[in-house]
């Protein structure tokens, strides 16, 4: 999506601390193990919310792209956090990083063709057996209503249909996201080149103000691990992004992939 200076200020004045966003990065960032001297990818960093908490977790240097100009613009200066305006590519040698984030950002993709690309140039630039992490909207959660946001026309949306999220932050306001089933996203990273180790769907502990936080995971998180390519030519590196269906949810937040 491109993000008007309005729209980025907006996010950038959105606390991670207490937030619906919150529920599912920390476990996110669980998923991608230890994370002490590790060089580490953002990958859609926005405004840096996600990259600052890397580095407060223990990432060595956290390399923050995005492809957007305003929303590197209101990002905040952290030590340890290098932000870097991206198009297709990513300016990195291969096999350079050792583990990769991607936070609530592949649900702007319009296309699975797009979000392929992506991951696979994400692949390219990730160590052999590295992890890479994914959060993306759970796609049962686009009647509920959370703290930070709600979808506000998503009412049976199909599959692939442009939604529109508002954002409930000091700055109220409104972004356009598409809607994606759970193997439209497993598909994408399986085709990439990445083995999926692990679905999870994080909600709030009761108390503390939540709206449907508690009833209703807002997101997945996925997390899979860099293998060798199948049936996939890697030796045109590009960027871009797109997903797939299905999954259920068990009792302690892990979904089981049909």
């Amino acid at each position: 999506m491109d993000y008007d200076e309005r729209q980025a200020s907006a996010y950038g004045g959105l606390s991670l601390e207490g937030s619906t966003f919150e529920i599912s990065l920390l476990p996110a960032i669980r998923a991608m193990g230890d994370l002490r001297g590790k060089l580490v990818l953002d990958f859609g960093a926005g405004t840096g919310r996600t990259a600052r908490a890397l580095r407060v977790h223990g990432a060595r240097f956290v390399v923050a792209v995005d492809i957007n100009q305003n929303m590197l613009r209101a990002a905040t200066k952290y030590p340890g956090v290098g932000y870097v305006q991206v198009g297709r590519t990513l300016p990195l040698a291969d096999g350079t990083l050792d583990t990769a984030l991607c936070a609530n950002v592949l649900s702007e993709f319009s296309s699975l063709d797009a979000m392929k690309t992506a991951c696979r140039e994400i692949w390219r630039v990730l160590k052999p057996a590295s992890s890479f992490v994914i959060v993306v909207p759970n796609p049962e959660s686009v009647d509920c209503e959370y703290v930070s946001y709600a979808y506000i026309d998503a009412v049976s949306p199909e599959r692939g249909s442009q939604i529109t999220c508002l954002l409930k932050g000091p700055e109220p306001s409104f972004v356009k996201d598409y809607y994606w089933l759970t193997d439209d996203y497993i598909g994408v990273l399986e085709s990439a080149g990445f083995e999926l180790n692990e679905v999870l769907a994080p909600k709030a502990d009761h108390g503390g103000g939540w709206l449907d936080e508690t009833r209703m995971a807002p997101d997945l998180v996925m997390r899979a691990t860099r293998s060798a390519p199948k049936h996939v030519d890697y030796s045109a590196p590009s960027v871009a992004a797109e997903p797939r269906s299905g999954g259920s949810e068990s009792d302690n937040g892990t979904v089981r992939h049909r």
